[in-house]
Parts: structure tokens; sequence; C-alpha cells
């Protein structure tokens, strides 16, 4: 599933995987840009796409097995469980398909928008719904809803066993633990619901929009905000543990902050997060923090024009995607890899003429990397 497990915890060990400069093992075209980050089970691939097909591709060739067309573009990822695959679309339906042949299972219809990627555990599905941003109101007919919902859902059926109603857009990816679903939302809340009920157990006002799917990691949840801070609290209580605004590094007379929309990774009492920062010059930047207590570590800020690509850790180092927002012949996009003191130990990137780069998150299996691509392909990287 998105962010590779229920936690959305992203660091690995590979005994085979060498993280040199990685080789291009497959390549496979779609019909529209792939936002959506990869989810790799059994052998296949499964990945949305702006064309609105889910596409399932043979994850050693990259070769299509079968695509399944909805109404509309899938920003989200899907998540593979118990033989099936489920996703949501801007068609404002979710979607449950069977994982071999892409039979539709089952259908279930929202008010709005679902760029949330779904959560499965102990046989529910938990997904996010409804989006607010200038974006998302482009794709409204009728005026935009003005609440969100989290569902949970019996994976097997789609019958709806609870939903919980937020006050704005939930586009962030639930992460599930003991119990417990945490989920952001556009109304500036991290919510702490029952697994089981729905119940609200504790909620924690942050300071902005979230859009960063929460992870969980040794009893603490860490998010960031669009208005640029990082948060961890504890998954317990909800209690703040320390915060970290990334205004902190750029000195005085800010007017514009940096945005955090993707999901930062634990690694080694290090969390690593990406941002947008605006200014005269856009930029993509990587921030290293302290687990412990929010202390910077370093920033770096050579990629492209933003990091919307949630970061994986292989063997101590950091792999994401950079994209540009549109042609540039000042910038270029790419995807790097960055050591724990934020050297960079390979990279590939793109004119910004030609390419916008990876909003796509990566998703790493055994020696190799997958990721979409803004320009209409899936890739596989060999890592060894």
């Amino acid at each position: 599933m998105f962010l590779h497990d229920s936690t959305h915890q992203r660091a690995f060990t590979s005994e085979r995987a060498v993280v040199e400069q990685p080789s291009v093992r497959w390549s496979s075209e779609t019909d529209g840009a792939v936002w959506s980050s990869p989810v790799v089970a059994d052998g296949m691939l499964y990945v949305g796409c702006y064309d609105g097909n889910l596409y399932a591709m043979s994850s050693e060739t990259g070769t299509l097995q079968w695509r399944y067309q909805t109404g509309d573009r899938i920003d989200g990822s899907p998540a593979v469980a118990n033989g099936m695959v489920y996703f949501g679309s801007f068609d404002r339906n979710i979607y449950a398909l069977d994982a071999k042949t892409g039979e539709e299972r089952w259908i279930y219809g929202t008010r709005g928008i679902v760029r949330s990627s779904p959560t499965v555990k102990n046989g529910v599905v938990y997904i996010g719904a409804h989006c607010r941003t200038e974006e998302c109101n482009a794709y409204y007919d009728v005026k935009w809803p003005e609440t969100g919902y989290l569902y949970a859902f019996d994976a097997e059926t789609g019958s709806l066993l609870w939903q919980h109603e937020t006050n704005d857009g939930v586009i962030s990816s639930p992460a599930v633990l003991d119990g417990t679903v945490y989920v952001g939302s556009s109304d500036a809340t991290l919510y702490a619901l029952d697994a089981a009920t729905g119940d609200i157990l504790w909620r924690f006002d942050a300071d902005g929009p979230i859009m960063s799917s929460p992870v969980l990691d040794d009893g603490r949840v860490l998010f960031g905000t669009v208005s640029g801070v990082l948060y961890s609290v504890r998954a317990k209580s909800g209690d703040l543990q320390w915060s970290f605004d990334l205004n902190r590094s750029r000195g005085g007379g800010v007017e514009l902050s940096p945005v955090i929309t993707c999901s930062p990774v634990v690694s080694d009492e290090t969390v690593y997060v990406g941002s947008m920062v605006p200014g005269d010059e856009i930029i993509g930047k990587l921030y290293a923090v302290s687990s412990a207590n929010g202390t910077p570590r370093w920033a770096e800020s050579r990629f492209a024009q933003a990091i919307g690509s949630s970061p994986v850790v292989v063997n101590d180092v950091v792999c994401f995607g950079a994209h540009i927002f549109g042609p540039s012949a000042n910038v270029e996009s790419g995807l790097y890899a960055v050591d724990s003191d934020g050297s960079i130990q390979w990279s590939i990137t793109y004119d910004g003429t030609e390419h916008n780069g990876f909003g796509s998150s990566p998703a790493v299996v055994g020696t190799t990397l997958y990721i979409g691509s803004t320009e209409s392909h899936v890739l596989a990287f060999d890592l060894a």
C-alpha cells in the first residue's frame, strides 16, 4: 500500500542493494502523467494515472497485464490485500478490483474527489475523501463540499462500517496501528480515531492544513503542514513532543512559508522531509532533523522546485523524486539519492524544458526502485 505499510514507515536494509548509480531495468508508457505512487505485490505493480486508468504491470518486466478505466484522473496510490486492489479517483468513487484480473468487485460513491490513498488493516479499508484546493475546485461542476470524510469499509463487501466527518477535505492517507487510525485534514487537525467505531480518541490542532500522511514510529506520529511545520506528537495522547518550523532556516523577511505535502521518513534517529520553498526562485529542499527533539541537522536545496515525493531510506541512503511546475530552462528535475550527511550519492536529472520530473513516491522491493513519472511512464531502476 502507499508508503509501504499501515504505519507508513519506509526505512529498509538490503544486503544486496549497493545503492550506487542505478540503471533502468524497464520503462513502461502510460497515457497520462503518473503522480500516483506504485505498489508492488505478488509479482505485479499497480499504479494510478492522470488518464483515469489503474494500471497493473509485471513488476519484473513492466508488461501491461490489465488496466481499469475510471471516470477521471487518479492521484492517490492503490492498496493491495487479500487478492484485491483498492483505490480512489477524482470521479468521486472508491473502487475494489480483483488484483489478478482487474474485475470490479465493488464501488462506493462519495460526494467529493478522492485523492487520499487507502490503508487496509484487519479486513477494513480506511480512506479519506473530498478536496477543497483550487486545483480540485476546477473538477467540481457545483460548489465544492464544505466537509471531508474518513471512511471505513468492509474490505470484502464494500459495506460502509463508519464515517467520520471533518471540517475540510481529507487528502492525507490514514495510518493504522493498535486499533487506532491517524489521519490529517485540511481543517488543520490531526485525528486519532477508534479503528472499530470511528470515535475520536484525541485531536491535535496544527498550524495549517495537513496534506502530509502521518508516519508512526516508536510511539509517535510525525507529519507536516502546508504552512511548513513538521510535528511529532505522542501516539497515545496526541501531546506535542516537538515541532520544527522550516522558516527557521530562512532568516527574517519571509512572506511565504515553505510547503510540506509529502510524508516524512525516520531512520537512525533522523527524520527526513521534503518541501517546496517559495520565493523569487522556487526550490525543492530536503531537511534532516533529530527524531528525539526536532533539532535541525542539515538542509539541502538542490532539488528542482518541489519535493512532493515521500522519501524512502535504503541502507541509510534517502531516495526521492523532485519536480518542477512547468517547462523551465533554468532548473532540472530528477530522481535523487542523498547520504545521511546530506551529500548527494547519485542523481538522475532531466532538462527542465523536456521533463517535469517525479511527484510519485518511490517504492523499493529488494534491489529495485519503482516510481511514476510526470512524463507518462512508470520506471524500474536497479540499485545493485
